[in-house]
């Protein structure tokens, strides 16, 4: 009797044991994970951009002087080459935005490469064929009516701006000069209306102002007698320190000699102008920020005839 009690205990413990386990099978058994575009990880968000400009792979544009050509569409990319004159070139690639900025793949003459449509509020990138009127430097500053001698002799007085147009004439070295009107963009310079006297007889058409570094017209002499005439710069130009002498320029807070010095710079250091000039102390003050570190931003002296310490990055030559 008492081995019949404990053979059915034994058999109900093992019933008990044997649900236990298929309990615990149940539970343990993993679900199948469901799977479908709800569970595509999303991608990263980029960069805000601007509505990037219509073009697409295959269309021709226009890099103006002073872009960068990188290896990647990245400021922190390597730099390819810089072009500091106009270069025509074909779109192989983007948009990509990056930086906050818009790049475009492109093919020039020489490299392949990217550039950004446009930096520091410069536009880089223009679509399509070259606009002589998106092209040209920022004209210098000739009051109609003012009258200037020619600092370049051979100089061609047209009959429209343009280099194609007729030449009606040839001003000499000093001969005077007497601005008409405002200043055209035709072929990459800044055309001004002319009147002028040659061999006695008055002519009145169309001159250039020549390429920065080779002016056949300068800008009237300022009657400030405490600054000079400062140097052609406009924002968005860039230029490093470059001076004649061994001493290292400064940084200040606010143009003047005796504003807070903020930073010391030596040659080779580039910037690009945000504003200026401003006269102070006999030296024109000019707005910068720092290539390299552009949380700097200060004003920085050019110097003076015989010594400036300022040169531009882009130049060009006549030709």
């Amino acid at each position: 009797m008492r081995k019949h009690h404990y053979l059915s205990l034994f058999l109900a413990l093992i019933f008990v044991a044997a649900g236990l386990t298929v309990v615990s099978a149940q539970t343990a058994t993993p679900l199948p994970l469901p799977t479908g575009p709800a569970y595509i990880a999303p991608t990263a968000t980029p960069a805000f951009c601007q509505p990037p400009l219509a073009m697409s792979v295959g269309s021709t544009a226009f890099v103006r002087p002073g872009a960068n050509i990188r290896y990647q569409p990245t400021l922190s990319s390597a730099l390819v080459n810089y072009r500091d004159s106009s270069t025509t070139v074909v779109i192989t690639g983007g948009p990509v935005c990056a930086d906050g900025l818009n790049w475009w793949q492109v093919r020039a003459p020489g490299e392949d490469g990217w550039v950004a449509e446009n930096f520091n509020g410069v536009t880089l990138l223009v679509p399509g064929p070259p606009d002589p009127s998106t092209i040209c430097p920022e004209p210098l500053i000739l009051p109609v009516g003012s009258v200037l001698p020619l600092v370049s002799g051979g100089v061609r007085v047209r009959a429209e701006p343009g280099l194609s147009s007729l030449v009606l004439t040839v001003g000499l070295v000093n001969t005077e000069v007497m601005i008409l009107g405002d200043p055209v963009c035709a072929d990459q310079l800044n055309w001004f209306p002319v009147q002028l006297v040659s061999a006695g007889v008055t002519y009145q058409g169309w001159m250039a102002e020549g390429f920065e570094g080779h002016r056949v017209l300068n800008e009237p002499i300022s009657t400030d007698p405490v600054c000079a005439p400062p140097i052609r710069l406009s924002n968005g130009t860039r230029a490093y320190v470059n001076s004649a002498d061994p001493y290292p320029k400064n940084l200040r807070s606010e143009p003047g000699l005796d504003s807070p010095l903020l930073f010391t710079l030596i040659d080779g250091i580039g910037f690009t102008v945000i504003g200026g000039p401003v006269c102070t102390d006999g030296l024109n003050w000019w707005n910068i920020q720092i290539l390299s570190r552009p949380d700097v931003v200060g004003w920085f002296a050019e110097g003076g005839p015989g010594n400036y310490w300022i040169r531009r990055i882009q130049s060009r030559e006549l030709k």
